[in-house]
C-alpha cells in the first residue's frame, strides 16, 4: 500500500521527460475538489435539484486547483513542443460531469492565456466514455435523449421513476462563458459527441479511440475521474489520486483492447497502457 500511495503522489508532479520518436502517451488529469467532499456540501445540497444530485460541482478551491494545473500544463507543453512537431492536437477531452467540465475549462483558459501564438485556441471535446468510470455513473449507466442530451438511465424505486441528467449543452455553453454563436473568434470551443456509439463506450474503449484519433500526435490529454486513472494499471489500484493530479501512460497501439489477441479484454487493456512512474 505504501508503494501505491507513493505512485499516486508522484504523478501529481509534472515531468519534462523526453519522448522517443515512436512513443505516444495518454495524459489523464483528475478533476479538482468536489462540493460533496468539502465544507461547501451543505450549501450545495440545499439548492441542487434531485435530477442533478449525482453530479456535484467544483468548489472554489477546486477551481483554483484547476487553474494551477493549467499553469503547470502550459509550461509542460511548451517544453515538449520545442522538441517535437505536432506534439498535441490542442484538444482536451473531458468527461461530461460538471466537475470535470469546469476543471477542463479552467485549464483551457490558462493554456490560452499563456500562449502568445496568434490564433491559438483549445477545443474541449466532451466524451461520455470518460465519465463512465465514475462510481455514480457506473451504478446505472449512460443514455442519451431524443434531443441528444446526456442522462443516466432512470432508476425505478417505490413505484416511481427517478431521472438524472447531466448539464445540457446550452447550460454548459452559458455556464462556462462560451457563446454558441461565436465559434470563429472564440479561443475556447466546445465539442459534444453524444451519438449512440459514443454513449455506449466504456472508459477503456473511449481512451483507446481517443488515441486512435490522435495518431498524428505525441500525446492526448483527458480530464476524467480517479476511477478511470486507476483502472489502466494495477499499481494504482486503490491508490490515492490527488485532485488535479496529472497521470501519464505510455500507449502500446499494437496491443489495444480492440485489436489484441487476448480473449480477456481486461488483460488486453492492461497491456495497451503502461503507467509511467518516471
Amino acid at each position: 500500500m505504501q508503494k501505491q500511495k507513493s505512485n499516486a503522489a508522484h504523478v501529481s508532479q509534472s515531468s519534462q521527460k523526453e519522448l522517443s520518436s515512436s512513443q505516444r502517451q495518454l495524459w489523464l488529469i483528475r478533476h479538482g475538489e468536489r462540493a460533496d467532499e468539502s465544507d461547501e456540501f451543505d450549501s450545495w445540497a440545499r439548492t441542487v435539484h434531485s435530477e442533478r444530485w449525482f453530479d456535484p460541482p467544483l468548489t472554489k478551491t477546486g477551481a483554483l486547483q484547476a487553474q494551477g494545473r493549467g499553469e503547470l500544463l502550459s509550461e509542460h507543453l511548451k517544453g515538449h513542443e520545442k522538441l517535437h512537431n505536432q506534439f498535441w492536437s490542442r484538444v482536451v477531452y473531458v468527461s461530461p460531469c460538471e466537475r470535470t467540465l469546469h476543471t477542463a475549462f479552467e485549464i483551457a483558459k490558462e493554456l490560452v492565456r499563456s500562449n502568445e501564438e496568434e490564433g491559438f485556441g483549445v477545443t474541449l471535446a466532451v466524451r461520455p466514455g470518460l465519465g463512465e468510470c465514475a462510481s455514480a455513473v457506473r451504478k446505472t449507466g449512460l443514455c442519451s435523449t431524443l434531443d441528444e442530451e446526456l442522462c443516466l438511465k432512470p432508476v425505478f424505486f417505490d413505484n416511481k421513476w427517478f431521472p438524472s441528467r447531466f448539464l445540457k449543452k446550452k447550460e454548459i455553453l452559458e455556464r462556462f462563458n462560451v457563446s454558441p454563436f461565436n465559434g470563429k473568434t472564440c479561443k475556447i470551443r466546445w465539442q459534444f459527441t453524444y451519438d449512440h456509439t459514443s454513449v455506449r463506450e466504456n472508459f477503456s474503449q473511449c481512451v483507446d479511440n481517443i488515441m486512435k484519433e490522435n495518431y498524428k500526435y505525441k500525446i492526448a490529454i483527458c480530464v476524467t475521474h480517479r476511477e478511470g486513472i486507476r483502472c489502466l494499471d494495477d499499481r494504482l489500484f486503490r491508490a490515492r489520486v490527488p485532485y488535479c493530479a496529472l497521470v501519464k501512460y505510455l500507449h502500446h497501439p499494437q496491443q489495444s483492447s480492440h485489436q489484441s489477441h487476448y480473449s480477456n479484454a481486461h488483460v488486453a487493456r492492461k497491456q495497451a497502457f503502461e503507467f509511467l512512474t518516471e
